[in-house]
């Protein structure tokens, strides 16, 4: 049994994006929580694009990539100021999850980590870094 949060945005053939909250940036309470990042096509029949991403990546990857983002020294203060609990996520940081049903054949915490390789930067980045009570707070799994 597994346990999935679906989040769904449309492919605006730009940049799509979704609204990933405090509430959905909290670290798993089980090894069964999942999120699906579903891209809908603006034509159909046109199948939609998946994502399979572990709660707690979502997590890491939410922070690691809004905390990137409003603290980027090379915007002018004051420029980028909107809140954690309002982060908007790109395809970039899930890009490598997609159509990986095949994970949810295994308990969340035991996934592959596949977020992008300059995510181990960002985690180590002291103007970054990781949520305060996130798992990998106490050493850094290996990245695929």
């Amino acid at each position: 049994m597994v346990e999935i949060q679906v989040k769904t945005a449309m492919d605006n053939g730009v940049r799509t994006n979704w609204l990933v909250n405090e509430k959905a940036q909290q670290r798993a309470r089980s090894d069964r929580e999942w999120f699906t990042f579903v891209i809908m096509p603006q034509k159909m029949p046109t199948a939609p694009r998946t994502f399979l991403v572990p709660r707690d990546h979502v997590a890491a990857g939410t922070w690691m990539f809004h905390q990137n983002w409003a603290t980027d020294p090379t915007v002018p203060a004051g420029r980028r100021n909107t809140p954690r609990n309002q982060a908007r996520m790109t395809i970039e940081p899930w890009e490598r999850y997609e159509d990986r049903w095949d994970l949810l054949e295994r308990p969340a915490t035991d996934a592959p980590v596949l977020l992008p390789a300059r995510a181990t930067d960002l985690a180590l980045d002291p103007r970054v870094g990781l949520p305060p009570d996130h798992p990998w707070q106490t050493g850094l799994p290996e990245w695929n």
